[in-house]
Parts: structure tokens; sequence; C-alpha cells
């Protein structure tokens, strides 16, 4: 048996507890082999095997070689014997990486780090920006404390990462915003040194139909951006002038950011912010 888990989700950045079901899971049965596609944290924010995971994959395409040049995959096992398995597929059916996207993908692992700290540090900014332009009706990010699983996500990895999508209600808005941008590449990838721009409905999810898409929580209104490295005023000064823009357009009234959130987002926050005090009281009784 073989259990694929994807913790955040692409595109809605949706979280679950790793430990918690690799648990359940070995618990059901201890034969399962639990395999968690780590592509949006890459090991430098999270490590699945360290949570109950027997393979851990990644795509190098991403973060791992970060500059949008390399097809390639990394799978990391816990064990040497499933180690052993994998590699003889591998070899038998001839699907190694070519000697150059091997040499591309190390040099992208020396600069990693420091290119996945501006990444979040960028999508944590952008984020905040979102969550207060009138024209966003929701934000999905792991960093921000309104997200549904933010505490479990803070948990189990040392990161937010850089990937983060939006809803606007609106799939003509949400159109310009990807045409208009001028600093945001349209495509469907994610983990370059750029920051990248797609509406996952009509690209990377359009396969799926179009009911399947509306239970899964998937409107044709989402966003999704994978911010890269460039100054992060940069690219919030750019989507504010498309997304202003717009509003003027079809309200005629200029946008105001200090806009109250949605009830959904003060709900939220106002969730978070008892389970917080709760925690802090019961460190006091304990404490005492």
């Amino acid at each position: 048996k073989l259990l694929m888990l994807e913790s955040p989700t692409n595109p809605r950045m949706q979280v679950i507890d790793l430990q918690r079901i690799s648990a359940m899971a070995k618990k059901a049965n201890p034969d399962t082999v639990i395999c968690v596609d780590n592509s949006i944290m890459a090991p430098v924010y999270q490590r699945p095997l360290d949570l109950g995971a027997d393979v851990s994959m990644t795509s190098a395409t991403k973060f791992i070689a970060g500059h949008s040049d390399v097809t390639a995959g990394l799978l990391t096992t816990k064990g040497k014997e499933l180690g052993d398995e994998i590699y003889f597929h591998q070899n038998s059916e001839g699907t190694a990486a070519s000697p150059f996207d091997c040499w591309l993908s190390i040099r992208g692992i020396k600069t990693m780090k420091l290119r996945m700290d501006k990444q979040s540090d960028n999508a944590m900014k952008i984020a905040r920006f979102l969550e207060k332009h009138p024209l966003v009706s929701r934000v999905h990010y792991p960093g921000l404390e309104t997200h549904a699983n933010h505490d479990v996500q803070r948990r189990q990895a040392s990161g937010y990462g850089s990937l983060l999508s939006f809803n606007t209600h609106d799939v003509n808005a949400s159109r310009a915003i990807c045409e208009k941008s001028k600093l945001f590449k349209i495509t469907v990838s994610f983990g370059s040194v750029s920051s990248l721009i797609s509406m996952p409905c009509f690209m990377s999810h359009a396969s799926i139909p179009a009911e399947v898409r509306a239970e899964r929580g998937l409107t044709d209104d989402l966003v999704r951006i994978s911010a890269g490295i460039e100054d992060a005023e940069d690219l919030i000064a750019d989507l504010k002038e498309v997304m202003d823009e717009y509003l003027m357009e079809t309200t005629g009234k200029p946008a105001d950011v200090s806009a109250s959130r949605s009830v959904e987002e003060l709900e939220a926050r106002e969730s978070w912010l008892l389970e917080r005090i709760r925690e802090l009281e019961s460190k006091v009784k304990t404490s005492n």
C-alpha cells in the first residue's frame, strides 16, 4: 500500500498534520509506504522523514535548481532497503537525470537557503498586502495567523514557503491581475528566482472536471503566486497598480487598502487568538 500526502497543498495551501496522519496509517497497516510530496517546502523548511514518512519526494525543477532550467526530481528514503528497490527501477527504466541537469541542481543547492528565505519573506509581505486589499476576498498562505492550520505548519516546518493563492470572487479581476502585472511571469511552475503568477483552474488544474474542482474549493477566480527574489515593494506596487486600476474601472472608486477584513478572516483570527490565550493559560497553570 502506498499513501501519498502533500502539505501544504497546491494551489490552495491547505496544511495537514503529517506526523499524526503517518502514525494513523502505520497503525492501520504497518506495511504502508508513506510518501510526501515536499516540493513546496523542500528540505530547507520541512523534513517529512522526521515526521513519519518513508519517502520524501521533491521536485528539483523548483527550489533545488531554482532557475527554471532543469527538469528533475528527488526521492529520499528512510532506510537502505527501500532506496535500493527504487534505484533498481530507476536504473532498469533509464529515468536517471542527465549529468548536466545534476550539475545545475548541485549549483542550485549552494544558494537554495538564501533564495528560499528571500522568497518566503517576499511571500509574507505580499500576503499581508493582499489580505487588506478590497479586491481580495480571501488569502491562502500558511504564514498568516488567519490560516486554518497556521499552528500545525509552525509546528512541523521551520518556514512558510513562497507559494500563496487568493480569491477575488471575480474571474475578470483575476484575469486582469495575471495579464496586466508586469513583474510576474505567467506560468504553472513555481520555485524560480523570478516571481510567477497563474490561474490554476485555467492552467495547471484545467484537466480536472469543473464539478470536481468546485467540490474541492478550486474556484475559477483563484490566483496563485510564486514569489521570487525581486524587491518586495516593487512586486507589491506592481500588483497594487493593476488591482487599483481594475477597481476604478469597474466601480469608479479608488481602492481603500485600509478596508476591514472579511467576516471569515476576522473570525479565523479571533479563533487563533483565543487558542493562543488558552495555550498561555495552560502553561501558567502548569508552571504554578
